[in-house]
């Protein structure tokens, strides 16, 4: 049974004035993201656009945005084959559990200068 669901849809014209030492960026991605996203990749700007919104569509599927966990506690990552996954710090997951979700599938997708990701959280069962 589907606990929530959340989608987001970001430009990704803007994270090209980023590097992957900006505050922003240090903010907002675990150093596991950085070193995938690297600051030379030509990518850059693209896939911290769809990691960026994969987190805030974790949030709103959980349905409290960044109130109970940080930017950081939402990790992306990819699998060899390309396959987008959310890796959830302990307190993140602790606090999925307690409200009683657990499976996290994410897609993400770019396309025409935009970056789009989408989560569904199952309930525990």
């Amino acid at each position: 049974m589907i606990f929530g669901i959340g989608v987001d849809v970001v430009q990704i014209d803007r994270f090209e004035k980023y590097t992957s030492k900006s505050p922003f960026i240090t903010k907002h991605f675990t150093p596991e993201e950085l070193a995938f996203l690297g600051e030379s990749e030509k990518n850059f700007a693209q896939r911290a656009a769809g990691f960026f919104a994969a987190k805030e569509a974790y949030v709103k599927a959980l349905g409290e945005g960044f109130r109970s966990v940080s930017p950081k506690d939402v990790s992306v990552t990819l699998s060899d084959l390309g396959a987008p996954a959310i890796i959830l710090s302990e307190k993140a997951l602790d606090h999925t559990r307690a409200l009683g979700a657990g499976t996290v599938s994410l897609s993400i997708s770019h396309d025409g200068g935009i970056a789009v990701a989408f989560v569904v959280l199952q309930r525990v069962s």
